[in-house]
């Protein structure tokens, strides 16, 4: 677990580095920052929509026993898995950018 967890750091902070260089380093009010990572929560719910959908067909499949739509949702239950994952470290990625803005803050 622990090199899983060094691996999410290193993809948040990333992350984090590509939306500054986008859209500054900091944000210009606790209300951008909630607006913008309410807005990756959305988006994080929707994607676990798409996994709880993907995954019905998936047991569906199973329980018909019929192989090639096994695989097929199997698939794209797992693309839809990497889908969720990457909006949930935007989510973090975020809220690191919103620390960094309050203790940029902090120190002024």
């Amino acid at each position: 677990m622990t090199q899983m967890h060094e691996f999410l750091t290193q993809a948040i902070y990333s992350e984090m580095l590509d939306a500054q260089a986008k859209h500054g380093c900091y944000f210009n009010s606790d209300h951008e920052a909630s607006a913008v990572i309410r807005e990756e929560v959305e988006e994080f719910n929707f994607e676990v929509k798409n996994v709880k959908d993907c995954f019905k067909d998936y047991w569906d499949a199973v329980k018909s026993d019929d192989a090639d739509d096994i695989l097929t949702c199997i698939k794209t239950l797992e693309s839809s898995v990497k889908l969720a994952l990457c909006e949930l470290v935007q989510v973090a990625a975020m809220c690191a950018k919103a620390i960094r803005t309050i203790e940029q803050e902090d120190e002024d």
